[in-house]
């Protein structure tokens, strides 16, 4: 797919007195076809492609980076919370609907990339909170209990070890072995948790505090380390995430750049500078991809230092 090369001055670490976590090697702008406009990307697994939604509205859709094809998801699908198998064959998204009364539901479903095919894995609810991927198997945590549903039509791995992160009414949960316990990693200091997210190797969970800012914890809440003001960090690895750092008018965001920080909040790293207003990263394979308030999608190739 053709790609413009976007002249970002990237910011030399040393020079500003942070440390270097990832060596940047490129960043590009991504020709999306009928230069339509995302508002979210997620990267899959090896960075091959991204699932986008559109900067207004739900639904999602796939694009191949490699040639820029594009193929439809589903027109009422959220972009937060995307996931994917392991091999990145399926991704597994929430898709929403309401009855006669307004009343919102959501069913979470899974999509075959290869032959653009959708699965309907837990039918729509008032209480789905959270979701994880192990395998063929997608634990769903619905009303607190944790039920296995395959994503390829294989059988479902009933006794799947991996912790689920789920959010009710504002409160960081975590299901372990089908029990759900509410964490409070930060104690009064907020009573609204947002992006909860498992590192790879299952250990650690980065959030995001209302008021407080990003922090990584163990899996009781315990072993707290602060990231500083950072939204939607994701993990690039188990030892380094990254997340934007936004500040807006009160009605759109001004300004934006992504920040890499390690898992301990000891050292952190500037990738993008004032030339764009980078915003909800996501890492797979050795790419970072971020976009921005008017709909652009960015791709950063990177090493890991």
């Amino acid at each position: 797919m053709k790609k413009t090369l976007l002249s970002i001055c990237l910011l030399c670490a040393s020079i500003l007195g942070y440390a270097q976590l990832v060596e940047v090697q490129k960043v590009e702008k991504v020709a999306i076809p009928g230069n339509h406009s995302v508002s979210m990307a997620t990267l899959s697994p090896d960075g091959s492609y991204a699932v986008v939604s559109p900067i207004s509205g739900n639904g999602l859709a796939t694009i191949n980076l490699a040639n820029g094809s594009t193929k439809i998801i589903s027109h009422a699908a959220s972009p937060v919370m995307v996931q994917f198998s392991a091999d990145g064959s399926h991704v597994i998204y929430r898709e929403s609907s309401y009855d006669s009364a307004h009343r919102r539901y959501v069913a979470l479903k899974s999509y075959d990339v290869k032959n653009n095919r959708n699965a309907t894995l837990v039918q729509p609810s008032r209480n789905l909170q959270g979701f994880s991927i192990e395998g063929n198997t997608a634990i769903a945590v619905e009303n607190g209990r944790a039920k296995a549903k395959s994503i390829n039509g294989t059988a479902a791995t009933a006794n799947a070890q991996r912790p689920t992160l789920s959010i009710n009414r504002g409160k960081l949960c975590i299901t372990k072995a089908g029990n759900t316990t509410e964490l409070s990693p930060l104690g009064n200091r907020t009573n609204s948790y947002l992006w909860p997210s498992l590192s790879p190797d299952g250990k650690r969970i980065a959030f995001f505090g209302v008021g407080c800012g990003a922090f990584t914890c163990d899996l009781s809440g315990k072993d707290v380390k602060p990231l500083g003001m950072l939204r939607a960090v994701c993990w690039i690895d188990n030892n380094v995430l990254v997340g934007m750092d936004d500040h807006d008018n009160g009605v759109v965001t001004t300004e934006s750049a992504l920040v890499a920080v390690s898992a301990d909040g000891s050292k952190t790293q500037k990738l993008t500078d004032g030339d764009v207003v980078a915003v909800f990263p996501s890492a797979g394979g050795s790419k970072i991809s971020f976009t921005t308030p008017t709909g652009e999608l960015y791709l950063i190739d990177y090493k890991l230092k």
